[in-house]
């Protein structure tokens, strides 16, 4: 059922976020500055009382016509019945663009946090984690003073019996505006 809202929720803001470009892309004007500021919020509702947060932040410079070079923040929250979680993340990142609007992704990222878990609703057993994700991938990017960006990403360093993530694969999206 999470995973049915999640992919509603996603697939909803694609089609607002190209929605809203597209409407931007009208009347355009070219970019005045390299600068990029960009990044995505989510929301997600789920059985046993299932909340989670998340907003990621990121800025980042056009080096050149095909090469972006930023970094990011991020922090995400997730409670339900049986536990709570806060991560924190943060690292640098670069987009090449292969085409006009498709580009390769890498993404260091170092993740910091806490979770708890409730075990028979009294119980709390408290873990610290960490681990850093080399995020290797590509996306769709749309452009202009006002783009969206949308994308798969693949952790090179994810250990299935250690890693804070369930799967290797990653989506993303947002918006990017030049500055």
């Amino acid at each position: 059922m999470i995973q049915k809202r999640s992919l509603f929720i996603y697939f909803l803001f694609l089609a607002i976020g190209l929605s809203v470009q597209a409407q931007a892309t009208q009347a355009e004007t070219p970019p005045k500055s390299a600068w990029r500021l960009g990044g995505n919020i989510g929301l997600n509702f789920g059985n046993n009382s299932y909340f989670s947060f998340g907003i990621s932040p990121n800025i980042g410079y056009q080096v050149s016509p095909k090469l972006l070079l930023g970094t990011s923040l991020g922090y995400a929250y997730q409670k339900s019945n049986y536990f709570k979680n806060n991560l924190f993340s943060g690292g640098p990142f670069l987009n090449y663009n292969l085409l006009q609007n498709v580009f390769t992704h890498a993404h260091l990222e170092y993740f910091n946090g806490t979770r708890k878990f409730y075990m028979d609703g009294l119980n709390k057993k408290k873990v610290n984690d960490e681990e850093a994700a080399l995020w290797l991938g590509g996306g769709y990017r749309t452009n202009g003073r006002v783009g969206y960006q949308i994308g798969l990403m693949y952790n090179v360093l994810y250990n299935e019996n250690k890693s804070i993530f369930n799967s290797p694969f990653n989506t993303f999206s947002g918006v990017i505006i030049a500055l």
